[in-house]
C-alpha cells in the first residue's frame, strides 16, 4: 500500500514462479521480492532474471527476515540490486526503491 500511495503501480504474485511470469509478461521498472515464497525462493528469482537477456537490467531488490545483511551471500548468489531486512521501515523502503530507479536513469 505504501509503494501504492507513493504513486507505484504495483503487481503482487503468490509465489516465485508466478512472479517470474508477470515480470516476463509486463517488464516491470524494479522487482521486489522476499527471500522466502513457494514454488521458487527470491534469490532464484532473481538469479533467472538477471541470466535473461529481457530482464538482466532489472534492478530486483530483495526483503527478507533472514538476517543475511552483514553477509554479501545475497549479491554473490542472486546479483540483487538491494537487499532489505523485514524490519525496514516504509521510508527505507521508499528510498531504496527511489534511488534504485534513479540509477537506471544515469
Amino acid at each position: 500500500m505504501a509503494l501504492e500511495n507513493a504513486g507505484y503501480r504495483v503487481l503482487s504474485a503468490h509465489d516465485g514462479k508466478a512472479a517470474l511470469e508477470s515480470v516476463l509478461n509486463e517488464r516491470p521498472d524494479v522487482v521486489i521480492t522476499d527471500v522466502i515464497m513457494p514454488v521458487m525462493d527470491g534469490y532464484e528469482l532473481s538469479r533467472q532474471l538477471k541470466d535473461n537477456e529481457l530482464t538482466k537490467n532489472i534492478p530486483v531488490i530483495i526483503i527478507s527476515g533472514l538476517g543475511e545483511t552483514s553477509d554479501p551471500y545475497w549479491r554473490r548468489h542472486a546479483d540483487a540490486d538491494a537487499y532489505l531486512s523485514k524490519t525496514v521501515g516504509i521510508e527505507r523502503l521508499l528510498k531504496t526503491v527511489r534511488e534504485t530507479l534513479e540509477k537506471l536513469e544515469t
